[in-house]
C-alpha cells in the first residue's frame, strides 16, 4: 500500500510553445509554496503538446510514495478533455495503482469565484 503522502497534479492542455508550458511549471511552483501544509508534492502535467504527461506525473508521484493524488484540471470549459479524456486517463492509471486514491476536482471555469476574480482584474 502506498504511503499517506498527498500530491496535487495541475493538468493543463499543453502547448507547442515551450514558453507557454513553462508558465504552467511556474504556476505549480507558486501553488506549491501556498499549499505545502496540505500537499507534500505539487506537479504540472499536460494532456497534449507538452511533457510531462498526466500518466508520467502520476507514475512519478506513485514512485515517491504518494497515496492520494488530487487532480485539478486547469481548463476554462468542461469540454472533452475535462469530461472524457482526463477521466479516462485517470481510470487507466488507477487500474495500475489501486492503492492510490486519485480524485479529479472541478475544472477552473466551474469555480464560482472565478467570475469575481475576472471582474476584479478588469476593474
Amino acid at each position: 500500500m502506498a504511503g499517506r503522502r498527498r500530491g496535487l497534479l495541475i493538468v493543463s492542455h499543453g502547448s507547442r510553445l515551450g514558453k507557454a508550458n513553462e508558465e504552467m511549471f511556474a504556476l505549480a511552483d507558486a501553488i506549491r509554496r501556498r499549499v505545502k501544509l496540505r500537499f507534500e508534492m505539487v506537479e504540472s502535467a499536460f494532456l497534449e503538446f507538452g511533457k510531462p504527461t498526466v500518466e508520467e506525473q502520476i507514475e512519478k508521484l506513485a514512485n515517491l510514495g504518494v497515496g492520494e493524488i488530487t487532480v485539478f484540471p486547469l481548463f476554462l470549459a468542461g469540454g472533452r478533455h475535462v469530461t472524457m479524456d482526463l477521466p479516462r486517463i485517470l481510470r487507466e492509471v488507477s487500474s495500475r495503482h489501486p492503492d492510490i486514491r486519485i480524485n479529479q476536482t472541478i475544472h477552473l471555469g466551474a469555480i464560482d469565484g472565478l467570475k469575481d476574480l475576472i471582474v476584479q482584474e478588469i476593474g
